[in-house]
């Protein structure tokens, strides 16, 4: 499949943003307890990478902030093909 250049930048970009999401969900577990509650989290996932259910949990806890879902966190996760 062929990609132009916008593309392969946009997506650089894209995982780049992403990439800076996960560092500082990861820089804000400081606490024991933070640690606990994100993997707890991720063992609800188990077939997921703890990398991915962790931005999972930052991108619906931002949506719960912006009042696009009624639950602070998330209790599945739907499939986008």
């Amino acid at each position: 499949m062929y990609r132009n250049s916008t593309q392969v930048t946009d997506r650089e970009a894209k995982l780049d943003a992403l990439h800076a999401t996960l560092a500082d969900a990861v820089g804000a577990l400081t606490t024991e307890a933070d640690w606990r509650r994100a993997i707890e989290f991720a063992a609800q996932f188990r077939w997921r990478s703890f990398a991915n259910s962790l931005l999972i949990y930052v991108q619906h806890a931002a949506a719960f902030d912006a009042g696009r879902v009624t639950e602070p966190v998330p209790t599945y996760v739907a499939g986008y093909r």
